[in-house]
């Protein structure tokens, strides 16, 4: 049996200057061997032009994902390190990820801290243990000492300086920091030599079992991300029994498995290169000691994972072991011909780089990629959701399906930082959850604008099946909604006398026109008029337009847009000096684009008293509106009508007055008072009483200079909110728990800025039958967004069917 020295061997293939071929038991710390004589490939920069990491930048969050993707798939840093493409790294970094914030735990056999690659302010932690201090025979490591853990490091954080070496690399989590604890690590025997490990503890590994709990204890302390271990012992984990390996590492065991620790560090070991002793009949079958007891010990297995190598085709490497009976806790990741941070006696220098192979270089990618998953998820994710998560996101397509050779499959950074599966919403107050395709907002509305004020706040959280929290700004959920401007004209089809006391009208008008993309949509409908008598009528309609832009006008209500598109009842009374009536309409909003699965209809209630008078007509509109599921057109729709109705009462005063035999007026002015609402849904919103407010002024003419021509100028200010707040209380993220997050956003309903159209329109008959026109719009921040003035000009040809 080997001595305590030689137990623990590097689990490393071969280090080189050049791509190596031969087996494990060839392997060497001093890859400068008197074979090989091509000298390291030296930098071409200063080393004083390398930049600190953390300065020179990875994440740039104005670039675009496409921007991002570009600067790193094209860099060098990116290109000469290919294992980096193989587990689509560049996604994380063109999603902002690079590490920062996350300390990864390296125990090796020292590291040289000077390389450019590892350089960089705070790179290495002030109490990292550089030399050999905690064993007997204390000295400081040497160059060659440091060759294998100056490697490994540069693969899982190397520094991203952006220099002019074309043989400059990166690491996987380039601004993450290292902890790193020296350990004295023998060389790989010529023959493989199984250690041996009995229940009776024949070897005595207590004095190993002490020590490393502590160094790791270090690590979980500190709260490591993960602890890297490119180290082994010699033999297949098939050939040992769990009692033996309990007996022999108790205290290595209970302080891998954290117990009682929420958050836990993981633990990621090399699997071990017993296929490099192939010509020994070696097995390699499963991965060896410290990286196989997993499968066995239950209290491990969310917290270790070990790392098989694949080859620069992503096949398994013939020098790795497979990941056999530890395959539900094992994952392969690139460990061929790695590029690396290089130092040696002989090549001291700081800004040399080798090739090397071996299951040492593939563990130091999955230790980044949980760094860089660890800052995605950042105080949301534990450390063991985050290593189940690398198990799900596992490429298991192909060859990676073989388990017994891949385990979980092959590392894949861009489906791990991606969603998994269905994604929901959480309300915050029932915990009702909302499929994300049924989350849809209508939080634009032409009353208060669209609130964009507040998008850089009004930050969701959403759920994967893996219970990952992703966020996305409220604005990319609001539909592509273009609220109402009744800014053209209608036009209609037919309109005849069914008879004496009857009178039908259908009609097509142009709805929701859009000034930006210059698009229409059309709606039809009919109105059906009946006498009474002479001092009553009743009207049904469908689809009716409240056109108050129409030459021959003499009403207004805003309100009608809430129910416009669907049916209405109306009954009148009117004599000499007074009027009255009553009107029920039902129907869904003008401005928001419905489906017919999710539309939120609203009834409106009005009763009107109307004065006359010889040069005057004067009307007094009291009304109630209930909106269905929504608040003023502000909806949360979530698939299952959690959202509550909400209440309004509406004033509405008119009057206009006659100048002369020409011309009259118009003015019309509406309040309306919105109820204290609150609803239900994977947004809850709660607000106050709004105040609303909207004013419309005309003055009319006719045979101004042709008989029979119309004229109108109109200026409106629309219905919008002059007083009225809302909070938005929302789910922004999860804990270590799975408990949800909540948050409250208090936003203030009156827009900022205010629409206003003035308005022209002229009419001239040119026969009985058609008449030509012509409409001028002039229209300050349409919608109540602040928006440039626009200026529209129609002319129209109208044909006349009798």
């Amino acid at each position: 049996m080997k001595n305590f020295k030689q137990i623990i061997t590097i689990c490393f293939f071969a280090i080189a200057l050049a791509n190596c071929g031969g087996g494990g038991k060839s392997s060497s710390t001093q890859p400068s061997s008197p074979n090989n004589d091509v000298p390291p490939q030296n930098s071409q920069s200063n080393s004083s032009q390398t930049q600190s990491s953390q300065d020179s930048s990875s994440s740039d969050s104005t670039a675009s994902y496409v921007e991002l993707m570009t600067k790193f798939t094209s860099s060098v840093e990116y290109i000469n390190q290919y294992g980096l493409s193989m587990i689509n790294a560049a996604d994380s970094y063109a999603n902002n990820l690079s590490g920062a914030g996350t300390t990864i735990g390296i125990m090796d056999s020292g590291i040289e801290t000077n390389h450019v690659e590892l350089d960089s302010q705070n790179k290495i932690t002030t109490d990292s243990v550089l030399d050999y201090s905690n064993f007997s025979g204390y000295r400081e490591p040497t160059s060659d000492d440091k060759t294998h853990g100056t490697f490994v490091a540069s693969i899982a954080a190397g520094d991203r300086d952006e220099s002019n070496n074309p043989n400059d690399i990166q690491g996987v989590a380039f601004n993450a920091q290292i902890h790193f604890i020296a350990i004295p690590l023998a060389e790989p025997d010529d023959n493989y030599e199984p250690v041996e490990v009995t229940e009776d503890n024949s070897e005595d590994y207590s004095g190993l079992d002490r020590s490393y709990a502590s160094f790791y204890r270090d690590f979980t302390d500190r709260f490591v991300t993960a602890v890297n271990n490119s180290y082994g012992m010699q033999g297949n984990i098939a050939d040992y029994e769990e009692s033996a390996v309990r007996a022999s590492f108790p205290t290595v065991i209970e302080t891998i498995a954290q117990k009682n620790k929420i958050n836990k560090s993981i633990f990621v070991w090399s699997a071990g290169n017993a296929g490099g002793y192939t010509d020994q009949q070696v097995d390699n079958s499963s991965p060896e000691i410290f990286p196989g007891m997993v499968y066995f010990i239950e209290e491990l297995q969310d917290t270790s994972v070990a790392v098989v190598s694949v080859n620069e085709e992503g096949l398994i490497a013939d020098h790795s072991n497979r990941c056999g009976l530890a395959k539900d806790f094992c994952i392969a990741a690139p460990g061929e011909n790695i590029t690396g941070a290089y130092v040696t006696n002989e090549y001291p220098e700081n800004d040399n780089y080798g090739t090397g192979s071996g299951t040492s270089f593939a563990a130091p990618f999955v230790s980044g990629a949980i760094a860089l998953l660890t800052e995605k998820f950042r105080g949301q994710l534990t450390g063991q959701e985050i290593l189940q998560r690398i198990y799900a996101t596992a490429n298991k397509e192909g060859v990676y399906s073989n388990s017994d050779i891949y385990g979980q499959g092959l590392l894949d950074l861009k489906k791990a930082i991606e969603p998994v599966g269905q994604t929901y919403f959480i309300s915050p107050i029932t915990n009702q959850v909302t499929t994300f395709s049924q989350a849809n907002i209508f939080l634009s509305s032409p009353l208060f604008g669209n609130l964009q004020n507040i998008d850089d706040k009004f930050v969701l959280t959403y759920f994967d099946e893996l219970g990952a929290p992703f966020s996305i700004k409220a604005s990319q959920l609001i539909r592509n909604n273009n609220p109402e401007n009744s800014y053209l004209l209608g036009s209609s089809y037919s309109q005849s006398p069914s008879s004496e006391n009857d009178y039908l009208k259908l009609f097509s008008t142009i709805e929701n026109y859009d000034f930006l993309s210059n698009q229409t949509t059309q709606k039809s409908g009919f109105s059906y008029s009946h006498l009474i008598n002479l001092n009553n009528s009743l009207n049904l309609s469908f689809n009716k337009k409240n056109n108050y832009y129409s030459l021959e006008s003499f009403s207004y209500d805003p309100i009608k847009s809430f129910v416009s598109n669907g049916s209405s009842i109306n009954y009148s009374f009117k004599d000499k000096r007074i009027g009255y009536g009553f009107s029920f309409s039902k129907g869904f909003q003008d401005w928001n684009p419905w489906t017919n699965q999710d539309k939120a209809y609203s009834k409106y209630f009005s009763t009107q008293l109307n004065i006359f008078s010889k040069n005057n007509k004067t009307s007094i509109k009291i009304g109630r509106l209930e909106e269905d599921s929504s608040y003023l057109g502000m909806m949360f729709l979530d698939g299952q009508s959690s959202s509550n109705s909400s209440y309004s009462s509406i004033l509405t005063v008119d009057s206009d007055f006659f100048i002369n035999e020409k011309f009259s007026a118009f003015i019309s002015l509406t309040g309306m008072r919105a109820e204290p609402y609150e609803n239900l849904s994977f947004i809850n919103i709660r607000s106050d009483s709004s105040f609303l407010t909207s004013t419309n002024l005309s003055i009319l003419g006719k045979d101004i200079l042709n008989k029979k021509d119309r004229f109108r100028l109109n200026y409106l200010v629309p219905l919008s909110i002059e007083k009225g707040t809302a909070d938005l209380k929302f789910i922004s993220g999860r804990d270590y728990f799975g408990d949800s997050i909540l948050d409250t956003l208090k936003i203030n309903l009156a827009p900022v800025y205010r629409e206003r159209v003035l308005s022209a329109n002229y009419s001239s008959p040119i026969n009985d039958f058609s008449e030509f026109g012509l409409k001028l719009f002039l229209i300050e921040n349409l919608n109540n967004i602040k928006a440039e003035s626009q200026a529209n000009l129609t002319f129209y040809l109208r044909l006349k069917i009798k």
